[in-house]
């Protein structure tokens, strides 16, 4: 992408992808947060949706955030999450058990 815009502007480019990639700005780091962020919420809105459970997506994503925002939004989401889980393995305990 960056050879196709030649000049300042792909060299503007690349340096700013490999300042994100190597998260060296606290801007770097926000958005890695987001980026990752925005798989978790992914993940839970499907397993919400379509009922079923994706953990391959929050094992990838535990602890690797690195703001405080992040890592608060983080355990938001995984909090929601673990209640909700717990409430459908209740239901289908009570499910089994009315049969």
């Amino acid at each position: 992408i960056t050879a196709g815009l030649g000049g300042s502007a792909g060299e503007e480019i690349k340096t700013l992808w490999e300042e994100f990639e190597a998260g060296e700005s606290v801007e770097a780091r926000h958005l890695k947060d987001l980026d990752r962020f925005e798989m978790v919420l992914q993940a839970n809105e499907y397993e919400e949706d379509q009922n079923m459970e994706l953990p391959s997506f929050f094992k990838t994503t535990e602890g690797k955030f690195a703001t405080p925002l992040f890592k608060a939004l983080d355990a938001e989401v995984r909090e929601r999450r673990k209640g909700r889980m717990e409430e459908s393995s209740s239901a289908k305990r009570r499910k089994v058990d009315e049969k």
